[in-house]
């Protein structure tokens, strides 16, 4: 999350990784706290950042993010259906 990647006709473009608050490319335990940090209001998640929290795609960071990574997590879901 956060890299910028180029085509062929120049145009840039900002890599956003689904649930990867932390930039590490992967989704992992850092992201799930994160993003559960950020709905309590105890961490405040930008930009980009911000957006990879938003893995229900509704606009916002809030508790169904947090559950929604949880249940990745658990095997339950998969983020990038």
């Amino acid at each position: 999350t956060g890299c910028k990647v180029k085509d062929e006709s120049g145009n840039v473009y900002t890599v956003i990784v689904k649930g990867d608050t932390d930039s590490t490319g992967k989704v992992d335990s850092t992201d799930y706290l994160q993003i559960k940090q950020q709905f309590l209001g105890e961490y405040e998640l930008e930009d980009v950042h911000f957006i990879a929290s938003d893995v229900d795609e509704d606009g916002k960071s809030s508790e169904n993010d947090y559950l929604n990574l949880k249940e990745y997590f658990l095997g339950k879901s998969n983020l990038y259906k």
